[in-house]
């Protein structure tokens, strides 16, 4: 008969328990979840039925914006408000993800919008 020892072969297997371990959870009072909330929050100002997103998984990507990317908290509201007024920036960031992606530019874009109201402040003053 057949004396070659058979192959085994093996499939990966999948730790369910492991993976659920992996996953950091975010308790409802965090930096991470407010955040969350913040943003869809302004989103739900001109889109009010916006859909129900993973709040978890939001929290995950507000934790790198400012775990990884070491941004401030404060600076991050100011740029999630500036964008969600911003004619072109508000349908575009619908996601921390999104915010993520683009933050830099957003940031200098906030930045750049701000003297010309100072300017025009200044202008009205001058004029008195």
């Amino acid at each position: 008969p057949n004396d070659v020892p058979q192959k085994e072969t093996t499939r990966p297997t999948y730790n369910n328990e492991k993976n659920e371990q992996n996953k950091k959870l975010y308790m409802p009072d965090s930096e991470e979840i407010r955040l969350s909330e913040f943003l869809l929050s302004e989103i739900r100002k001109r889109k009010p039925d916006y859909k129900q997103p993973n709040l978890q998984s939001w929290a995950k990507h507000i934790g790198h914006i400012l775990h990884i990317d070491n941004r401030n908290p404060d600076k991050l509201k100011d740029v999630i408000v500036w964008c969600q007024k911003d004619q072109f920036w508000q349908n575009n960031i619908l996601s921390p993800q999104k915010l993520r992606l683009h933050f830099d530019r957003l940031e200098l874009q906030m930045e750049r919008s701000k003297p010309e109201q100072a300017d025009e402040e200044e202008f009205y003053e001058w004029i008195k």
